[in-house]
């Protein structure tokens, strides 16, 4: 691979600037100005939630590697650094609100959220450990004394467990999470006020760690095009691109010599065709003996991770708990106030008044309390609670409604995906176009599946287990073009979030009983 001139990496560095101005709101809005100046010896500071980013000199890393002076003719290595760490800000730094309210999509304003200024923590459960040196008869003993399960947050587990694997339902905040840490790690070596390792807090005691992220569901569609040796290194170094070539082996030698974070997001999104899990597995563990001292975060929805052969040796594990009262307050206190903030149509005193009115409505309406748990279900609601001035619809079935109707076009919206040369691609037909079948014909025929499994499931709790088969033919008798076959329908559903949720290994659920 050719090396990059520093031409190519100051096109590199000018893009990633523009897209961190775009993701920041350089435009003035009343009293938030953007003080903006020249990178290359100054800073740029935007919004109350603002982002200093100063010049390259200024990156607080420790490591030798990066302070060495460049070769003749070569980008200088903390050069190389400062546009690696500003990808990552780029990568994690955002929500899109256009995934959670279709009706922001035609919406001129912004649309983007600030992760650090809207993240709630989320905590986790584990079965507890007995004590090393501990008897079974004793710790039977103290299990009828104490609860078997360990309560602990999400991030005081990625802390403690040197290889964690954090799981929970589809929307249950694994990728939110990760995306948090690492922004948060990056922030604290660029110097930037609102992410950073004082964000972390107390429970974060391993230090700065470089972090490098992995969307599994990204690696799957190149995996016959990478080597069976250093897979994951290979497809790392292939993501850095030709702008980043020279920090290859730097970052390299850091992750040996320093350690770092690795971030495997989605492992149960590999396909199990062409033996693409058991090759996934395999390259995991093949890079945690060529980098002894990285720790290792993969996040799994908990049907697959748990029921299946995915489990990986000597990997700790832990499901992420539903937002407890706090958690849902914060949440929503977060919500609208940088909801005001970005879309500048809302006084800080409306944003405080309706976080005011949505946490009492649920306090009040146990349908609600139901709902509220679930970070997607509840960023579901304040979204409708926004869009509506400050209120919900007052009976549940029209609240149901529109969450099914918001749901259903989620599951339909058009999905990027990355083709075998790692090339985005745009899949942008809906369901409607791919069945050749009405919007709701298709709602009707999930109603009466939903009807037939809710109605043979046992208890009255939880969402039932929809097999791939009784989906798939649910779909194609709504649709009855003799043309299309099961596994184009099978293609369509199986990575696509929103109305129905894709448990892992042919099992699919609704994210809430009451849709």
């Amino acid at each position: 691979m050719a090396e990059p001139s520093k031409e190519e990496l100051q096109a590199e560095n000018d893009a990633l600037r523009r897209e961190l101005a775009r993701m920041r709101g350089v435009h003035s809005r009343g009293d938030r100005n953007a003080i903006t100046g020249e990178m290359h010896g100054s800073t740029v500071m935007t919004g109350d939630y603002a982002t200093y980013l100063g010049s390259v000199e200024s990156i607080t890393i420790q490591s030798a590697i990066f302070q060495m002076p460049p070769e003749p003719g070569q980008v200088a290595p903390k050069e190389l650094l400062w546009t690696y760490l500003n990808r990552v800000i780029v990568d994690t730094g955002t929500l899109d609100l256009s995934g959670v309210d279709r009706r922001m999509l035609s919406d001129q304003q912004e649309t983007k959220l600030e992760l650090a200024a809207v993240y709630t923590a989320l905590d986790t459960v584990r079965s507890a450990q007995r004590d090393p040196g501990e008897t079974r008869s004793k710790t039977n003993a103290r299990m009828d004394e104490e609860s078997t399960e360990k309560h602990e947050s999400a991030l005081a587990f990625a802390n403690e467990q040197p290889y964690a694997a954090l799981l929970g339902d589809p929307g249950g905040g694994k990728t939110t999470f990760a995306n948090f840490l690492a922004l948060c790690l990056t922030g604290e070596l660029l110097g930037l006020e609102h992410a950073n390792l004082a964000r972390l807090g107390d429970e974060w005691t391993v230090g700065t760690l470089l972090p490098v992220r992995i969307v599994l569901r990204q690696l799957a569609v190149q995996l016959t095009t990478l080597p069976q040796d250093e897979t994951l290194w290979t497809y790392i170094t292939q993501r850095l691109g030709k702008a980043l070539a020279d920090f290859a082996p730097l970052l390299r030698r850091h992750l040996l010599e320093e350690g770092g974070l690795l971030i495997l997001d989605g492992l149960d999104e590999v396909p199990e065709a062409y033996h693409q899990r058991e090759r996934v597995k395999q390259a995991v563990q093949e890079f945690r003996y060529a980098f002894p001292k990285v720790r290792i975060l993969l996040t799994s929805r908990t049907y697959a991770y748990q029921r299946q052969q995915w489990r990986l040796p000597d990997f700790e594990e832990a499901v992420l708990a539903p937002f407890d009262e706090e958690r849902v307050d914060a949440f929503v206190d977060r919500w609208y106030l940088h909801m005001a903030q970005v879309r500048g149509n809302m006084e800080p005193a409306e944003a405080k008044g309706r976080a005011l009115l949505l946490k009492d409505a649920i306090r009040r309406n146990a349908h609600l309390r139901d709902l509220a748990p679930r970070p997607l279900l509840l960023t579901l609601m304040a979204s409708l609670h926004a869009w509506r001035g400050g209120s919900l619809p007052e009976e549940r079935e029209q609240l149901y409604d529109e969450s099914v109707e918001l749901l259903l076009d989620i599951w339909e919206r058009p999905k990027l995906m990355l083709d075998q040369n790692g090339e985005p691609v745009l899949q942008d037909e809906s369901a409607s176009e791919w069945l050749n079948c009405p919007q709701e014909k298709i709602k009707r025929a999930l109603e009466t599946l939903a009807y037939r499994v809710h109605a043979m499931q046992e208890g009255t709790q939880g969402t039932a287990d929809i097999d791939e088969d009784s989906l798939v033919g649910a779909l194609l008798k709504a649709s009855g073009d003799p043309n299309l076959r099961p596994t184009r329908v099978v293609e369509y559903i199986r990575d696509r979030a929103g109305l129905l949720s894709n448990k892992g290994e042919g099992v699919y659920s609704f994210p809430h009983r009451t849709f």
